[in-house]
C-alpha cells in the first residue's frame, strides 16, 4: 500500500513539474525577449542603457586606478560625471530599484494570463486507528489523496487593459529614471562648474592679498621716507584685510563646492583636489531658437509623461469597463485515492482490503455581470473627462516649454555678452594699471591710485570668472531642459577672435567657442613693468634720503653761524638787555655774576 502511494506521489509531481517546466522555460524566453526589446531605451546621451552598467563599473574601477610612479590619483574630468552619478549616485541608485520593481510586475501580470496548475493532497498519507462501543465498531485504515488542477482562463476582457496598465507603468519608470539622471548629471556639472569657479577666485583673491602686501610694504618704506602720508598707509592696510577675509571666504566656498559635489557623485573628496582650472567655455548652442522649441517640444520626457499617465488612466476605465462583459475559464480537475483497511465495522477488520478511486473532471466556468447600476455609463463619462484633461495638460505643458526655452535662450545669450564686456573691463584695468604705474613712476600720481587700481583690476577678474560660469551653467540648464544633445564642444581649432567693435553687434551662440578668452588670472610680479615700479620707489626713497641728509647739514651750518653772530653781538655789547636771544641774553647775565 505504501509503495502504491509513493508511486502515485511521485507520478503526479514529476508530471506536474515537467509540464510547469516546460511552460515556464518556454515562456520565460518570450517574457525575456520582449523586456529586452522594451530595455533598450536611451539614458540622458541615448548611448548608454541599464544593461551597460557592469562596463560602466569597470571602465570606472580603471580610471580610479593610482598612479603608483607619482603616488597621484587621477584627477577628475567633466566627461567623467556622467558615469560616476550612474554608478556612485545613491538617489539613481534607488529609482533604478523602482525600474526594476516596474519590469517585475509587468512580467507578474503577463504570467496571470498563462494557464495555471496547483497540486492538493488529502492525507498524505493518512493512518485511522480506534473502536466505539454500543453497537461496537472499529476502524483500522490507511489512506491517501492526491489531485492536480489544470485552469485556463480562456476568454479574459481585463486581459489587455491590465497588460497595458503593467508596460505603461515600466514605460514611466524608464522615463522617470531618465529624467532623474538627466538632472543629477546637470546638477553634477553646474557643481563642477561651481568647483572650477571657486578655485580661480581663490587663485585671484591670493593674487590680490600678494600685490596688497606688496602696496603696504610700499607705502611703508614710502612714509617712512616722508614720501606720503600716514593715511595711504593706512588704506593699503585696510586694503589688505578685506583682501584677506575675501581670501578666507573663497577657501571656505572651495571646501564646500568640494564636498557638495562629492556627495552627488559618491567619490571622496580628495579626487576633486586635483581636478583642473579650465578657464573656457565648455561648448556652445548649436540650435536657433524655433529649432530649439520645436525640438524641446518634441523630445520632452515630462510631455511623455504626461501621455502615460493619460494612457494608463485609460487602461483602469477599459478594465473596470471589462468586469461586466463575459468571461469563460477551462478547469481540468484529475483526482485519485488509494486506501487500505476499513472503517466503522463491527466484524473484523480485513486490513489487507485495498480499494482505489480516480476521477477526471473537465469543463467551461462562464461568468458575466449584466447589470451594475449604470456603473458602465459612469465610467465611460470619466473616461471622455480624462481625455479632455489630457489635451489641456498637453497644450499647458508645450506653452511652458516654449515659454523656458525663450527664457533659457536669453540667458544664454545675455551670459554670452557678459563675457564680451567683462573681458574687456579685464583689458582695461590692467592697461589702467599700467598707467598708474607710469604716472607713479614720473611723479604725478600716488601709491593710493595705484592701490584703488589694483583693487579695480581684481574685481573685474571676479566678474569676468563669473561670467564665464554663469555661461556654462546656463548651457547645462538648456540642454537638460530641451532633453536635447545639442552642445558642441569647443575644440583647439576655434581660434576665431572677436574685435570690441563686435560688442554692439548681434551675436550668434555658434561662435561662441570663438571668443578669446583670458588664461591667466595672475598679475606677475616678475613682469618688467612691474620690477620697474619697484625699481622706481627704491630711486625715489634714496633720492630723498639723500635730500634730507644735505637738508640736515645745511641746518645744522645755519644755526652754527647763527650762533656765532650772536657771540660778536654779546661782545660788541655792554647792556644785556638789548640782546634778542633768551639763551644769549642769560648767559650776559650770567657773566655779571
Amino acid at each position: 500500500m505504501k509503495s502504491s502511494l509513493l508511486r502515485l506521489t511521485g507520478l503526479f509531481a514529476f508530471s506536474t513539474l515537467i509540464s510547469g517546466a516546460s511552460y515556464s522555460e518556454s515562456y520565460s524566453t518570450l517574457i525575456n525577449s520582449e523586456f529586452n526589446n522594451q530595455m533598450k531605451f536611451n539614458v540622458s546621451s541615448n548611448k548608454s542603457n541599464i544593461k551597460k552598467t557592469s562596463n560602466v563599473k569597470e571602465n570606472i574601477k580603471k580610471e580610479k586606478i593610482v598612479n603608483t610612479k607619482n603616488n597621484l590619483i587621477k584627477p577628475i574630468k567633466f566627461q567623467d560625471l556622467k558615469n560616476l552619478i550612474i554608478n556612485n549616485n545613491l538617489e539613481l541608485k534607488a529609482e533604478r530599484t523602482k525600474l526594476d520593481q516596474s519590469k517585475n510586475n509587468l512580467l507578474i501580470v503577463k504570467s496571470e494570463s498563462q494557464p495555471s496548475i496547483g497540486i492538493s493532497a488529502g492525507g498524505f498519507p493518512q493512518f485511522s486507528i480506534g473502536e466505539g462501543n454500543n453497537p461496537k465498531r472499529e476502524t483500522k485504515e490507511l489512506k491517501g489523496s492526491l489531485a492536480a488542477t489544470l485552469s485556463y482562463q480562456l476568454i479574459d476582457p481585463t486581459k489587455k487593459s491590465k497588460i497595458n496598465i503593467a508596460k505603461n507603468q515600466f514605460d514611466k519608470a524608464k522615463i522617470t529614471y531618465e529624467i532623474l539622471e538627466k538632472e543629477i548629471l546637470a546638477k553634477a556639472q553646474k557643481l563642477f562648474i561651481e568647483l572650477q569657479l571657486s578655485k580661480q577666485k581663490v587663485n585671484i583673491a591670493k593674487n590680490a592679498v600678494n600685490l596688497s602686501e606688496s602696496s603696504l610694504k610700499d607705502a611703508k618704506l614710502l612714509n617712512k621716507a616722508l614720501l606720503v602720508s600716514d593715511i595711504e598707509v593706512l588704506e593699503a592696510e585696510s586694503q589688505l584685510s578685506r583682501d584677506q577675509k575675501y581670501l578666507n571666504e573663497k577657501m571656505n566656498e572651495l571646501e564646500l563646492s568640494t564636498v557638495f559635489l562629492a556627495e552627488v557623485i559618491g567619490i571622496n573628496s580628495k579626487r576633486l583636489k586635483k581636478i583642473r582650472i579650465d578657464n573656457q567655455l565648455i561648448g556652445s548652442w548649436e540650435m536657433d531658437l524655433k529649432e530649439s522649441i520645436k525640438l524641446a517640444k518634441d523630445n520632452n520626457p515630462h510631455l511623455k509623461q504626461i501621455e502615460l499617465d493619460y494612457r494608463i488612466n485609460q487602461n483602469k476605465s477599459d478594465k473596470e469597463l471589462g468586469k461586466t462583459r463575459p468571461s469563460f475559464s477551462l478547469v481540468n480537475k484529475l483526482s485519485s485515492s488509494l486506501n487500505q483497511g476499513q472503517s466503522n465495522i463491527s466484524n473484523a477488520i480485513d486490513f489487507n482490503k485495498t480499494g482505489s478511486n480516480y476521477e477526471n473532471t473537465i469543463g467551461i466556468i462562464g461568468k458575466w455581470d449584466i447589470f451594475n447600476g449604470g456603473r458602465n455609463k459612469y465610467i465611460k463619462k470619466m473616461k471622455n473627462e480624462k481625455e479632455k484633461e489630457y489635451k489641456i495638460r498637453i497644450k499647458d505643458k508645450n506653452n511652458k516649454i516654449k515659454l523656458q526655452v525663450k527664457e533659457n535662450y536669453a540667458i544664454l545669450k545675455t551670459a554670452l555678452k557678459n563675457i564680451f564686456n567683462s573681458s574687456y573691463q579685464v583689458q582695461r584695468n590692467k592697461n589702467i594699471l599700467r598707467i598708474s604705474r607710469l604716472r607713479f613712476n614720473a611723479g604725478v600720481t600716488s601709491q593710493r591710485e595705484i592701490i584703488n587700481n589694483q583693487r579695480d583690476l581684481t574685481q573685474s577678474k571676479i566678474v569676468y570668472a563669473n561670467a564665464i560660469s554663469n555661461y556654462n551653467k546656463s548651457l547645462i540648464e538648456l540642454n537638460r531642459f530641451s532633453n536635447l544633445n545639442s552642445i558642441k564642444a569647443c575644440s583647439k581649432e576655434d581660434n576665431l577672435i572677436f574685435k570690441p567693435s563686435k560688442l554692439n553687434s548681434k551675436l550668434n551662440l555658434k561662435d561662441a567657442c570663438n571668443i578669446n578668452l583670458f588664461k591667466d588670472f595672475n598679475t606677475s610680479m616678475n613682469s618688467t613693468e612691474f620690477k620697474k615700479y619697484k625699481k622706481n620707489i627704491n630711486r625715489i626713497i634714496n633720492e630723498n634720503n639723500s635730500l634730507m641728509k644735505n637738508k640736515l647739514i645745511d641746518q645744522d651750518i645755519k644755526e652754527t653761524n647763527k650762533l656765532d653772530k650772536e657771540i660778536n653781538k654779546l661782545n660788541q655789547n655792554n647792556n644785556c638787555y638789548e640782546i634778542e636771544s633768551l639763551k644769549l641774553k642769560k648767559i650776559c647775565f650770567d657773566s655779571y655774576l
